[in-house]
């Protein structure tokens, strides 16, 4: 059995240690925080860290591999995934993404058992797709934070890198600042950068067919079809 575990920011020690995360066990299995979501495959917890409100929080999110199977023998894990993908869409696409503060994962005979990945929540964050419904979102905000997307789209596509699961969801928009709010970019395991011609222009068509598909709804249809257009006249320029 193998364990790998990294802590990204060591400035976050003492705080890991308050709250009993000292070892891959600790994160994988120590019940830390409230579950805010469940999947077959694991969990992602809510852990407050500062503030009664919840006001800075981490997420932690833990994937199991079980019954182990050989078909994850050389599957990297998607923590680990998550993780580079987040610091290349920082480095090379100037995207905005939650900190990662620690991450791992587990094989045993090789094989994926489970793994992790520790960030730190997006503050004063909605879900775009949230946002956009909202009402009381004024109508001139929507139109700028659109464009501001359409670009964040554009830049990422012209550095090489590909979201692949580019929905509405997976899309921030943190409003420390109400009247400058910012986007980012969340639950990125299963892109990456694309240096093939042919897969950059899958990739492009996978991103732009998610954003499409979750603006099925009347009122966001024609707000994402706006993004497509300039994202893709961005990219192409």
């Amino acid at each position: 059995m193998s364990t790998h575990l990294i802590i990204h920011d060591r400035t976050m020690m003492q705080i890991l240690k308050e709250l009993s995360l000292r070892t891959y066990d600790d994160f994988v299995g120590g019940g830390a925080g409230e579950v805010v979501s469940r999947r077959e495959s694991g969990e992602t917890r809510w852990i407050p860290i500062r503030g009664s409100d919840g006001s800075e929080a981490l997420y932690l999110k833990v994937y199991r591999y079980e019954p182990l199977s050989w078909r994850t023998l050389f599957v990297r894990d998607k923590c680990t995934m998550e993780s580079r993908n987040y610091a290349a869409l920082r480095e090379f696409g100037g995207v905005a993404v939650p900190d990662v503060i620690a991450a791992g994962h587990r094989r045993k005979s090789g094989r994926l058992q489970s793994a992790f990945i520790l960030t730190r929540g997006v503050r004063a964050a909605r879900r775009l797709d949230e946002w956009l419904d909202d009402r009381n979102t004024n109508i001139m905000a929507r139109v700028r934070l659109l464009a501001e997307f359409a670009d964040l789209i554009a830049r990422m596509h012209r550095a090489g890198f590909y979201h692949v699961d580019l929905q509405l969801r997976n899309v921030l928009v943190s409003l420390v600042e109400p009247d400058r709010p910012t986007l980012y970019l969340i639950d990125s395991a299963r892109g990456g950068l694309r240096y093939w011609s042919v897969r950059q222009e899958y990739g492009r068509f996978r991103d732009l067919s998610s954003l499409h598909k979750g603006g099925r709804q009347v009122e966001r249809t024609g707000a994402i079809a706006m993004v497509e257009t300039v994202s893709g006249c961005r990219a192409a320029g």
